[in-house]
Formats: C-alpha cells, sequence, structure tokens
C-alpha cells in the first residue's frame, strides 16, 4: 500500500515539475506581445462600466464594428468581443464571459459565411482560434467545456497542456530576446493598446486599419467557389441554438448580423442568397431578427475599394461610415425597409452592372496569365489593357492593347507588377487592379492611382 502512495506520489511530483517547466518555456516562447485579444479581453473582464450592448464574431466583427462610434449614437455602453476566425463555439463562450461580469441588455451575433459553413468539431485540425481565447480565460466549468468540445480526444494534449502547436510559440530563437524585453514593459504588463504595421487596437474591442484597396484594386489568384451549403455542421446548429437558449434564459435581445464585405466576394461565391435562405432556414426558430449590410442600400453606406484593408474587411475608414450606420439604424433612425434590400440579387439589379476586381491566375512556366473580371455584367461587354512595371524601372510597359483577350504574356526571366485595366462597355474609367508577376517580393507591389503613361 505504501509503495502505491509512493508512486502515486511520485507521478504527481512529475507531472506537476513537467507543467512548471512547460510553463516557464511558454512564458519565454509565446509571442503575445502583438495580441488583440489578449488586451481585448482583459477590457472585458476589467471594465468599469457596465457593458450594456456586445458584439461578438470573427475579425469582419472586430474590424467592422467600432463600439467608440456606436456608442455616440445608440447612448449605451458597448464592447466588441469578436475575435480572429472565431467559431460558433468561440461566440458561445466570449457571450458566457461577459453575461459573468456584465449586465448585458443586447448581443449583436456576427454570422460570415466562410465561420458558419465549418466542418465538425472533432474534425478540426487548426485550434487557433480557439486557443487565442482560452489562454486568456480564467479558469471556470465553461472554459473546460469550452476546450472539451472543441477538438477531438486527441487534441486533448495540445489543448491542456501549456505549450502546444498553434498557440503562438516561436520558432526563431534569435527573437527570444526581444520577446521577453517586451513582455517585461510596462506597456505589456499594464495591457498597452496594440500598434503594429498594419492595424491597432483602438479600444473597446475595435481593431482598426489605414491600409487602403484604391491603388491596387482587388486581385485574386484563384477564383472564388460556390458555397458548399450542406456544411452547416450539426456542432454549428446545435451551438447558434444553444446561444439562443441563452439570451432568453436571461432575458437578452439576441440579433444576428453581417458586417460589409466586398462585391468582389460576394458575386465571386455566385451563391450568397442561397446561404441567406438556408441559414434562415435553420434560426428561424431562435426568434432572432437578422441584419445584412451586405444588402444596404449605398445612398446610406456608400463603401468603395478605398474602405477596404483587403478583399474582404473594412478598413478603420470604412469602419467608421458602417458603425455610424449601424448605431443609427438599431437607434431606431432608419427604417429596416428604406435601408435593405430584400435579396443580393436585388441589390446587383437596381445599382447597376460593375467590375468588382480581377482574377489573374498565373502560370510561372509559360509565363503567362489568365484573366478574368469579376463583374455581373456580360463577358461580351469587358476588355482588358495590361501594363507591366518591371522591378527597378520607373515606367510601365504596355504588354497587352484593349482587347476581349484574356491571357497576357510576360517576359521571360522578368519580375515586378502588373497592371490590369478592365473596361465595362459604355464606362469610359476602367476598374484596376495590380499583382505581382515573376516571383516578385511583395515590397515590390506599386501602388498606383495616377494614369498609367507608356514608356
Amino acid at each position: 500500500m505504501k509503495r502505491r502512495v509512493r508512486i502515486l506520489a511520485y507521478s504527481f511530483i512529475f507531472l506537476a515539475l513537467i507543467l512548471l517547466t512547460q510553463r516557464g518555456l511558454k512564458y519565454i516562447l509565446m509571442d503575445d506581445v502583438d495580441s488583440y485579444t489578449r488586451v481585448m479581453l482583459h477590457e472585458l473582464y476589467h471594465s468599469p462600466e457596465n457593458i450594456d450592448v456586445l458584439f461578438t464574431g470573427s475579425s469582419h466583427c472586430y474590424r467592422g464594428v467600432d463600439p467608440r462610434v456606436v456608442d455616440e449614437e445608440l447612448g449605451v455602453n458597448s464592447f466588441n468581443a469578436g475575435s480572429s476566425s472565431q467559431s460558433i463555439d468561440g461566440s458561445l463562450a466570449m457571450i458566457r464571459e461577459a453575461a459573468k461580469h456584465h449586465n448585458l441588455k443586447r448581443i449583436f451575433l456576427e454570422v460570415e459565411f466562410n465561420t458558419c459553413l465549418e466542418i465538425p468539431f472533432h474534425d478540426r485540425s487548426q485550434l487557433t482560434s480557439t486557443y487565442i481565447l482560452t489562454e486568456y480565460m480564467p479558469f471556470s466549468p465553461d472554459k473546460l467545456k469550452y476546450m472539451l468540445r472543441a477538438s477531438s480526444i486527441e487534441k486533448y494534449p495540445n489543448t491542456f497542456l501549456p505549450l502546444g502547436k498553434y498557440k503562438g510559440m516561436t520558432e526563431e530563437i534569435r527573437r527570444i530576446p526581444d520577446i521577453l524585453e517586451r513582455k517585461q514593459s510596462e506597456e505589456y504588463r499594464n495591457y498597452g493598446y496594440v500598434n503594429n504595421s498594419i492595424e491597432r487596437y483602438y479600444g473597446k474591442g475595435y481593431v482598426g486599419s489605414e491600409i487602403r484597396m484604391d491603388g491596387t484594386g482587388f486581385v485574386s489568384g484563384e477564383p472564388y467557389c460556390e458555397l458548399n451549403l450542406h456544411n452547416f455542421s450539426k456542432d454549428w446548429r446545435r451551438t447558434i441554438h444553444v446561444i439562443g437558449d441563452f439570451c432568453r434564459d436571461r432575458g437578452i435581445e439576441l440579433a444576428f448580423f453581417c458586417a460589409p464585405t466586398t462585391d468582389f466576394q460576394l458575386v465571386g461565391v455566385e451563391n450568397y442568397d442561397e446561404f441567406r435562405r438556408r441559414f434562415r432556414e435553420l434560426t428561424s426558430d431562435i426568434g432572432a431578427e437578422w441584419y445584412d449590410f451586405n444588402l444596404c442600400r449605398s445612398e446610406y453606406l456608400p463603401l468603395s475599394d478605398a474602405d477596404f484593408m483587403d478583399d474582404n474587411h473594412i478598413n478603420q475608414y470604412g469602419a467608421e461610415k458602417f458603425s455610424r450606420l449601424l448605431g443609427r439604424f438599431l437607434a431606431g433612425g432608419i427604417k429596416e425597409e428604406e435601408l435593405f434590400y430584400d435579396s443580393y440579387a436585388e441589390k446587383r439589379e437596381k445599382e447597376g452592372e460593375g467590375i468588382f476586381g480581377i482574377i489573374a491566375q498565373e502560370d510561372r512556366e509559360a509565363h503567362a496569365f489568365s484573366l478574368s473580371a469579376v463583374s455581373d455584367a456580360p463577358d461580351n461587354r469587358l476588355s482588358y489593357e495590361v501594363f507591366t512595371l518591371p522591378e527597378g524601372e520607373e515606367k510601365p510597359v504596355r504588354c497587352r492593347d484593349r482587347g476581349p483577350e484574356q491571357t497576357v504574356s510576360y517576359p521571360e526571366g522578368e519580375s515586378g507588377t502588373l497592371i490590369i485595366d478592365v473596361y465595362l462597355e459604355g464606362k469610359e474609367e476602367p476598374y484596376r487592379g495590380c499583382t505581382l508577376y515573376g516571383g516578385a517580393s511583395q515590397e515590390s507591389l506599386r501602388l498606383l492611382d495616377e494614369d498609367v503613361e507608356e514608356d
């Protein structure tokens, strides 16, 4: 008996040493000095004011909704609990955490299609979106439940041990001194607002970027795929109903919303309205309103490429417009029937044909591109004019005259920026997109706002 007790005691000591060692290594290796989520959760738990209205969801939420602007219009204290690629179980976890510390009146859950159409939880292989939340949550039965259900049993060691894959551990030893120095700073220890070269944390969960896409346009190397509407998993359906029940039991008003994304993406997937119909079928019994700002009339929300930081996220300029409108709408200043079209197809029909971006697929061996405009106009009304701007050069070179052809070649051994002008019959100004060719570095991508002058 004593021998068994000793073995058990030694086992506990050994396990404790492993955990302590891992926690020490984690502090050294975990690169979270630029983590927005760390700062956001600290603010959520330590807000001196009650949070009345909670927004939560994926990056479209935390980059799209600025609570500071919403509060000005709505006259409440709101907070954005969005996080990168936040899945539906992550949203449930954030709602539960917020409700423990605040008397929530309203919750707005962002339901972007990429996070709705997700594989079953036990099939997940990449768990970064889970770990960036659980890392900064205090231990509780709700946190344990979230971690247990987020993946299969095989992932539990990675999930529960301090060190693990997808937990932000640096693989570059030379970066460790810099990480440790920044972790010892007052800014890090006092949860100072994160600011990097791409975007910055402004407070109350909002992250904004000054990047504008009006210089390079929306250009993708691969076409969008039609949405697979069979991918509303049982896990997703169960969890969104758990959220509905949670809010109903506590007297919290729940509504779904979609932050605006680009027409480049919505036209590209081709079946966005079918997604909307299927979503409504699966959530109709929850009794929550759904506000899809992709159906917003342009006179209320006039967004251009300059209001986006990439092909699907609005920047801080777009977020200011959207948040201002969102606050006015939620305050009752605009009627729903005035603000929204009934479908995305109706919006495209009423607002006229346009060019929303370009698919430019490169064949490096053939030194050529296959071009295709993302547009709701027929192909026979589109024409293409193409220029190259080789690395190290100042002036573009015309490599294809304007015409309907959708292939273009570039000189072998050359690299630089490809400038594509797509014309829609009846409109004088082209849609301009820029992309790299020949293996050029990202730093060489040139932003061209001025007219191209042929060399």
